[in-house]
């Protein structure tokens, strides 16, 4: 049996409280670049799609981030929120 692939999506929403420069915490993106490039190597993983939106509320970022992910097929979506260090122990 074959096993089946998965497409993914990665949001991020890099807002910067003034509606006119995206920002986030620098341990965010070096996760985000980490991930990435090891989800493109899983030979689970078929295809790795972004999705970055700078708004707010934050509500309706993460439900723009759901439809395109529905919109583009994806099996999963990740959300990165830009004020995280998604590694902290």
């Amino acid at each position: 049996m074959i096993p089946r692939k998965h497409s993914v999506m990665i949001a991020t929403f890099p807002y910067g409280g003034n509606g006119a420069t995206s920002a986030e915490h620098p341990d965010t993106r070096h996760w985000y670049t980490k991930t990435i490039l090891a989800m493109k190597e899983d030979p689970r993983i078929e295809h790795v799609h972004d999705y970055t939106i700078g708004d707010t509320p934050i509500t309706m970022t993460r439900n723009a981030a759901v439809l395109r992910a529905r919109k583009m097929k994806c099996d999963l979506l990740l959300m990165l929120d830009s004020d995280m260090k998604p590694e902290l122990e």
